[in-house]
Parts: structure tokens; C-alpha cells; sequence
């Protein structure tokens, strides 16, 4: 099946070899050739008419077709002066033909368009725990839209490249391809990848996607639309490590809108606020972080950061809303907390935490996203 998913796409290649639909460069490996054909006949003719060496027939050939005048080195017979004549006539209509074709190579505009792909591939190969957006409709734009507000560097692949090429604007790199392509997405860079989000359709191309990623990278994290009910148990038994269901999703959204208008404005004000202080956020509790072995008490979160905890889901997959105080905090659990930007910095910075996406894979690997978004505000 995988061998047919490339067949029907046999126009799409990347960065490291030009496309075929790049005929220009036939357009100008036409008369290249035949230049070399024209000066390979003229040696051949000077040194079998006048009986020259190879190097003076050679010379001779480059200079007639240069029409420099230097002095020949060989006195030209009756049969070579004619045989010059036809060179000559020949060799300005194929240089002609060539320097016309090599002007319209330099200037043309998918000659641009490869170089300019050719550079976004190299920022690509620069970037490290980005995002990988497969598909840029509706969801995919909103996806990147968010991620973007929250500093995550993404990468966008699709099939359509009129739909991507306002990404150039705004300086997100992007593929034009399969995103069920193994090739596609070594060019994404998923072997340094934090997380994949497939928000293509139909819902079989992300079951397609997630199963490739998952291969190429099993620790990366996934989430997958499904438009189908029915499609949530296959895109998880793909690989996926969160399915959302559009119109389960949304169905639920009408229903509070109605239910909890007031919970919903304020969920939707602390998660994708544009210019709220207040923010919801979870961080990974790793081996090296200060708040290990304490309790929500004893971490005193509020008292010295104004962060509350809403919730903590452990290694194992156990949720806790609401946590008592006296609930220790371990390596491997999630907390779910909510406050203030400046107030979240400070706790990731002192004790050593880190978003799920979006912040260093590692302690004292950089900053994350949080951090640098309070610093850069005036």
C-alpha cells in the first residue's frame, strides 16, 4: 500500500535533489550538449581534414566558435575552410540558442522557488523539539496559530503549496508533500521533533501519518484529528497518544455554552487569551526538580508563587483534581496548574520544570518557551 502512496505522487522530491517538474533545467541541458557535440565534431574535423594534433584541432574549434581571431596554427585546405564555414554557422545558432536558454535558467522563477526551499530546508535542519503540523486547513491553522502565541517552533507539511506559500510571510518553514512519507518527514526533522499534530483529511491519511511517525520516532509525542467516531480506535492503535474528535469537541463546547457560559469564557480566556496575566499550564516533574519528595504543602506553591494546583496525574496514569495538601509530588507526575505568566516563570525557573511541549528536553538545556515569553514582555 505504501509502494501506491508513492505512485500517485510521483511529482513531489525535496530539498537534496531538484524536482522533475524543474524543466528549466532541461531548457538549458539541451544546448550544453549540443555545444559539446558542435566542439567534439570540429576537433574531430580539423584533425582528420588538415591532419592537425588533437590539442591544434581542439584550438582551432574553440577559437572559429569564439569568432575571437586569434592566428591559426594550421594552414586551412579548400575542404577545411568549407567545413570552418559550416562550423561557424552552426556554432553561433547553438551558442546563441545556449546563452538564451542560460539567461532564461537564471531568471526564472522556480530557479528562485528551489533556492528558496533550498534555505527553509536548512532551517529546518537547525530547529530542535519543534512541532510538525501535518495539514494546514481549518484545524491545522488554528493549531499553528496557538503554538505560535505560545513560542513553539513548528513546521508545517501539506499537499497544497498555494496554501502554504503565506507561511513564507510569516517565517514558518514548510514542506510541500505526503506527510505519510517517510522521506517528508525525515526532511521535518522528526528525529529531533517533541510532538506531531495530523490534522489532515480524511481521517485514513492520519492514520497513515501517525503510523509512519510513530516508526520513525517512538518517543515522540502525537495527537491526531478524527472526524469519525469510529476512527479514534485506529488512529490509537496507530500510534497516537491523543485523538481529539472534532465533532465530539465541538458537540461538547455548544452544550457548556448553554450549561456554563461563565466556565467557558473563563477557559477560554486562560488558555487562549491573547493578552491575559492569567494562564493554565501543566509541567513534567523530572528526577532533578526541587518540589520531588514534597508535598503541596511543604512546595508551597501559592504562598511563594501564586500558582495553584488544579490537578496532578501520576506515572502511572492516575488523575487527581483538586489535590489535598498533603499529596507528595514525584518524578514522572503532571501537574496542572493555573497563574500569572511572571508567577509561572519564576516556578519553572526555580524548581527546574518544564512544559510538556514548548521547553528544553532536558535541564540547563536552554530555556523554555515560558520563560523566554515573560523576559521578552517590557
Amino acid at each position: 500500500m505504501k509502494s501506491q502512496r508513492k505512485s500517485s505522487f510521483p511529482e513531489q522530491r525535496y530539498f537534496w535533489s531538484l524536482p522533475p517538474e524543474y524543466r528549466s533545467y532541461r531548457r538549458v541541458q539541451g544546448p550544453l550538449l549540443a555545444l559539446l557535440g558542435l566542439v567534439t565534431v570540429g576537433t574531430m574535423g580539423y584533425h582528420v581534414l588538415e591532419s592537425a594534433s588533437w590539442l591544434d584541432a581542439l584550438y582551432m574549434t574553440v577559437i572559429t566558435l569564439a569568432t575571437v581571431g586569434f592566428r591559426e596554427v594550421v594552414e586551412v585546405s579548400t575542404p577545411g575552410k568549407i567545413f570552418t564555414i559550416f562550423l561557424i554557422v552552426f556554432g553561433v545558432a547553438i551558442v546563441g540558442w545556449a546563452v538564451r536558454n542560460l539567461l532564461d535558467f537564471a531568471a526564472d522563477t522556480q530557479v528562485h522557488a528551489y533556492r528558496r526551499r533550498r534555505r527553509m530546508q536548512k532551517r529546518i535542519n537547525h530547529l530542535h523539539d519543534h512541532c510538525i503540523i501535518c495539514g494546514y486547513g481549518r484545524t491545522g491553522q488554528e493549531v499553528l496559530r496557538q503554538l505560535r502565541r505560545a513560542g513553539v517552533s513548528c513546521v508545517v507539511i501539506d499537499m497544497d503549496g498555494e496554501r502554504l506559500a503565506p507561511l513564507g510571510e510569516m517565517d514558518v518553514p514548510y514542506l510541500v508533500g505526503d506527510a505519510a512519507s517517510e522521506e517528508v518527514l525525515l526532511a521535518a526533522g522528526i528525529k529531533r521533533a517533541r510532538g506531531l499534530l495530523a490534522t489532515a483529511s480524511p481521517d485514513a491519511q492520519n492514520v497513515f501519518i501517525v503510523l509512519t511517525a510513530r516508526g520513525l520516532n517512538p518517543d515522540l509525542f502525537i495527537a491526531a484529528r478524527s472526524v469519525r467516531e469510529e476512527d479514534e480506535t485506529k488512529l490509537r492503535r496507530a500510534g497516537a497518544d491523543r485523538v481529539v474528535s472534532v465533532h465530539l469537541l465541538g458537540g461538547r463546547r455548544l452544550a457548556a455554552a448553554v450549561l456554563r457560559p461563565a466556565v467557558l469564557d473563563f477557559l477560554d480566556l486562560v488558555m487562549h487569551g491573547e493578552e491575559v496575566e492569567f494562564v493554565l499550564e501543566e509541567f513534567r516533574i523530572n528526577e532533578v526538580c526541587t518540589l520531588c519528595g514534597l508535598t503541596l504543602r511543604e512546595a508551597q506553591l501559592r504562598e511563594r508563587y501564586g500558582v495553584t494546583v488544579l490537578g496532578k496525574k501520576t506515572a502511572a496514569g492516575q488523575f487527581y483534581t483538586n489535590p489535598t495538601p498533603e499529596m507528595s509530588i514525584e518524578p514522572g507526575d503532571t501537574l496542572i496548574v493555573v497563574g500569572t505568566t511572571q508567577g509561572l516563570a519564576h516556578l519553572q525557573r526555580t524548581a527546574h520544570l518544564r512544559p510538556l511541549i514548548g521547553g528544553p528536553t532536558e535541564p540547563g538545556q536552554g530555556e523554555s518557551n515560558l520563560v523566554k515569553r515573560e523576559r521578552s514582555k517590557p
